[in-house]
């Protein structure tokens, strides 16, 4: 398309691309990294891989304890699955026992703002994202 990105905008059918083999090279990057951003997990994946990663009982991330590895944990979960997963706001209220989806947004806006500010918490949520990519669910 004269070397505009006009075609950008157009839909993809079937995932087939056209043109030149580093053009399609270069689209089959693009999609792969699309796809990896919108991937999607489930509760029970985020709440394993936070275990796991955060080195806490899958239990402890449903109590609001005081401790500050499960403080973090339940923060990157509430993150992660209202961001990354296929949970609702009435599901993850219901699984952690709180009484209202305030306290996941709020959750969600720590866990936010300790993204900006403390590179450890950030590294964490990175490799709970590993986790999840490597997880046998989603193999």
């Amino acid at each position: 398309m004269d070397g505009g990105r006009e075609w950008e905008k157009l839909p993809v059918i079937g995932q087939a691309f056209v043109g030149a083999e580093e053009f399609a090279r270069r689209a089959r990057k693009m999609a792969a990294k699309r796809d990896e951003a919108e991937q999607r997990y489930g509760l029970g994946e985020i709440v394993g891989a936070v275990s796991k990663v955060v080195r806490v009982e899958q239990g402890e991330l449903r109590r609001p304890l005081r401790s500050e590895g499960v403080q973090r944990g339940r923060e990157i979960l509430m993150y992660l699955a209202r961001t990354r997963g296929e949970t609702s706001l009435k599901e993850m209220v219901r699984w952690l026992g709180v009484k209202e989806g305030s306290t996941v947004s709020h959750g969600v806006r720590r866990a936010v703002a300790r993204l900006k500010e403390d590179r450890d918490f950030g590294r964490q949520v990175e490799q709970v994202l590993r986790e999840l990519a490597h997880s046998p669910m989603q193999a």
